[in-house]
């Protein structure tokens, strides 16, 4: 089993040059182009460009076909992968939802994301990517976890005080 790494692309790109990362895999999301050159040391890199928005009427939402292509992506991951970072702008949003969605694939408990007050997964992303990799979240489902999220967030604000 592979380790699923959160972090933003720009901070990929810097890993990229620091050594060796040829047992390492990544999904890539930006609302501009993800420059793969930079990421070409990873074994495997799937690139997508949609924004951090939850409407999914939106032309630069997440589509299904993306959450497709990432769920076949995630699926065909070769056993030499030790290491799957799943990024996007700010590391927080899109990237913690497909971090989520990809532990429940895996049979982990995604709790850890949504309990960690610096992530703010994307309710939309998540939701999808779920669903394309045969995972059924009803909206009760959802909107406790995005309770849970909102507290972890709030009483981390509050503990700063």
């Amino acid at each position: 089993m592979y380790e699923i790494m959160v972090c933003p692309v720009k901070k990929l790109y810097e890993l990229a040059l620091e050594g060796d990362m040829s047992e390492v895999s990544a999904v890539a999301v930006s609302s501009y182009e993800v420059d793969t050159e930079k990421l070409r040391g990873l074994h495997s890199v799937a690139a997508f460009s949609f924004d951090d928005i939850t409407d999914e009427n939106d032309d630069k939402a997440f589509a299904y076909m993306d959450a497709y292509k990432i769920s076949e992506f995630v699926k065909s991951l070769p056993e030499c992968t030790d290491t799957l970072f799943v990024c996007c702008d700010s590391g927080e949003s899109r990237s913690s939802a497909m971090a989520a969605a990809i532990m429940r694939y895996n049979g982990l408990d995604d709790i850890v994301i949504w309990n960690n007050p610096h992530y703010h997964p994307n309710p939309l992303v998540y939701k999808k990517l779920c669903n394309a990799f045969a995972i059924t979240v009803s909206e009760d489902e959802l909107s406790e976890k995005l309770g849970i999220n909102k507290n972890a967030f709030e009483n981390a604000f509050k503990n700063k005080r």
